[in-house]
């Protein structure tokens, strides 16, 4: 089992782009099926990189959202760190990546604290 984490900017950016609960809801189905399943972002700490097409949306994952996440296995954690269309921006900065590391560090320590 895992525990979901969201962070504000992942909630306001869902929130914006009209991804409800129950999309929520098979995106969290999805990563506790396969933790794994995004591409590591190298050098970001952990964080990964994945594709979700909203169910009924007609739209291919490659069309569709890419969400950023953070899987800690040994606490059996998932922090959802950010989310937009492909539409908006095509690749992540070095700035982007530096700072997922920072948030990685941040999350796995608050989460070892308990």
């Amino acid at each position: 089992m895992l525990t979901f984490f969201e962070s504000k900017a992942f909630s306001a950016h869902r929130d914006r782009l009209g991804i409800t609960n129950d999309d929520l809801l098979q995106l969290q189905v999805l990563i506790c099926k396969d933790p794994e399943a995004g591409d590591v972002i190298k050098g970001s700490g952990g964080f990964r990189k994945l594709r979700f097409a909203k169910p009924g949306s007609g739209k291919g994952k490659s069309g569709s959202f890419r969400v950023i996440y953070l899987h800690v296995p040994a606490k059996g954690s998932v922090l959802f760190f950010m989310v937009y269309p492909k539409s908006e921006r095509s690749s992540t900065t070095a700035a982007e990546v530096k700072m997922f590391a920072i948030a990685a560090a941040a999350f796995k320590n608050e989460i070892e604290k308990g």
